[in-house]
């Protein structure tokens, strides 16, 4: 009973707390975009892709080539591929 009666307005207030930060956190956003715009500038991309690997190593070759024989096991070894020595 003791627990309820803290934990809660405790929670509340985080939560509010929380709520308060990511409003203006939206609103900082806002400007900055607005002015940006205002500009004529490029707005940057929301969300950032991880750079494309150029060459893949021989560590994930082999790993490639065992993941294909996986999904191609049908209880023998057609279309199965050779796997690379490590």
């Amino acid at each position: 009973m003791c627990f309820e009666m803290i934990a809660v307005p405790v929670l509340m207030l985080l939560a509010g707390a929380l709520a308060g930060f990511g409003a203006v956190a939206a609103y900082r956003c806002g400007v900055r975009d607005g002015r940006a715009l205002d500009k004529g500038e490029a707005l940057p991309p929301a969300v950032q892709l991880p750079a494309k690997k150029e060459a893949s190593s021989v560590k994930d070759t082999r790993w490639d080539t065992i993941m294909a024989n996986l999904e191609a096991y049908d209880g023998s070894s057609t279309g199965q591929r050779e796997v690379p020595p490590v």
